[in-house]
């Protein structure tokens, strides 16, 4: 396996082939139905900001290179799966947006409504349990 250096990040041969080539966010594109589509362009400035600087990263682009066209193919073929699967990229979406273009108010808010929503469980739950003082 031939390792190369784009914008400053090693990555397998079989992963340059899509980047160099203009391709990658191959399941992002397939829901979308463009390369072009602003959240598919912001998802692709999220791996070359993102993902290619770190080893983990360009593991994960390496992983995703190698599986994920017969998935896009497959899912390019049916709509109900293409509104399934933007639902999917939600998550992914907002996360890239906060790293990449968001600024530290955004950041910090979204911190803290995530921190509540992950705490909100335990309240109601503590809420439900408490038992009635008389009075």
């Amino acid at each position: 396996h031939l390792t190369v250096f784009v914008g400053g990040a090693a990555i397998a041969s079989s992963a340059v082939a899509a980047v160099a080539g203009g391709g990658g966010c191959f399941i992002a594109t397939a829901a979308y139905g463009s390369y072009e589509a602003p959240y598919v362009k912001l998802l692709r400035d999220f791996r070359d900001q993102v993902l290619l600087t770190n080893g983990a990263g360009q593991w994960f682009v390496e992983q995703y290179y190698s599986y994920s066209p017969p998935a896009a193919d497959w899912i390019r073929e049916r709509e109900a799966v293409k509104s399934v699967v933007r639902l999917a990229l939600v998550p992914l979406i907002a996360t890239s947006w906060v790293i990449l273009e968001a600024s530290l108010m955004q950041q910090l808010l979204v911190l803290f409504g995530m921190v509540g929503l992950f705490l909100l469980p335990g309240v109601i739950r503590r809420q439900r349990n408490r038992v009635p003082t008389a009075g």
